[in-house]
């Protein structure tokens, strides 16, 4: 198999090398049901994923609340994969609305984990209570946030935040057509009909109503339509920073910065954390500014835009 560096990172197969495959060599087959749930899986024309189709899969709930509680999502802290898993597996949680009607009770005896002893160790009263608090808190997430946990297809933390920062609500973004949508900058005409296509499905629209009678209320993301501090600036992020980088790129979008996902003639800067890569070494080709942390830092803010 050949391979190389696609965009510098991501490896891509160029071709297969025949002459290199052992002779006792079977083709992959796919698998036709779920392992989980044992529905049956599909594989859609055009895609390299196998899909469960089964919408109420164990599987596919537990990583759905995982994404949705995730700390670049609706970030609700002391919601870990293990206490997740035994939510759904307990029934207490089939999707991310029923969080909201978690008690403390029903939380506590449940597992967080175990002591160095190898015993298991309980959430109890206390770590409940503040569970409790920080899923009821995250009712008042700004809408990016709220938006990106919808779960709709090619709407990251990118496309959310630039929804957000034209759109004041989701009622707004669920009134755009999807040549209103195509006009936000990136967005591209694809993307435009997954979102047009993905609010207008029943489920999608049982869920959300389910999230609103339970009490969220997105607020405006930070008024961000009137922050253009960054405007006309492109940057990429790569490396590791002390914060996510999902939530540097965000906040640099939501003052008007552009963010990219490759280095161009056309970059600004890149942003470039510990063990930088491909990205770095593209930039300092093409002479474009190398900011570290504590420059973004500073350039942040002099344009009275600091990050928190």
């Amino acid at each position: 198999m050949g391979l190389h560096k696609s965009g510098g990172i991501i490896p891509e197969v160029l071709n297969v090398v025949l002459e290199a495959r052992p002779e006792d060599s079977v083709p992959y087959t796919f698998p036709t049901h779920c392992p989980v749930c044992g529905h049956e899986a599909v594989r859609h024309e055009g895609a390299v994923g196998t899909f469960c189709t089964n919408p109420v899969c164990p599987a596919k709930v537990t990583l759905r609340v995982r994404y949705f509680a995730s700390r670049d999502v609706m970030d609700i802290k002391g919601l870990g994969e293990r206490l997740v898993e035994q939510l759904v597996a307990s029934g207490l949680v089939k999707d991310p609305a029923d969080l909201y009607a978690l008690t403390a009770e029903q939380v506590e005896h449940l597992e967080m984990g175990e002591t160095t002893t190898g015993n298991v160790r309980r959430v109890g009263r206390k770590n409940a209570e503040k569970l409790i608090a920080e899923i009821q808190a995250s009712k008042g997430q700004e809408l990016w946030r709220f938006i990106r946990a919808l779960g709709l297809p090619f709407v990251g933390e990118g496309t959310s935040t630039r929804m957000a920062r034209v759109y004041p609500s989701l009622a707004a973004v669920q009134e755009a057509s999807a040549d209103d949508l195509a006009k936000i900058p990136d967005v591209g005409r694809q993307t435009a009909e997954s979102i047009v296509a993905g609010l207008a499905e029943p489920d999608m629209q049982a869920f959300i109503a389910r999230l609103f009678a339970a009490g969220i209320a997105p607020r405006p993301s930070e008024d961000v339509q009137a922050r253009e501090q960054l405007a006309g600036l492109t940057f990429v992020v790569t490396g590791t920073l002390s914060q996510s980088r999902e939530l540097v790129k965000a906040h640099l979008q939501r003052y008007g910065g552009r963010v990219a996902g490759s280095v161009t003639k056309k970059t600004s800067f890149l942003v470039a954390g510990e063990d930088a890569g491909g990205k770095l070494e593209k930039a300092n080709e093409l002479k474009v500014p190398v900011l570290d942390e504590a420059h973004l830092n500073t350039l942040l803010h002099d344009r009275g835009a600091p990050l928190p």
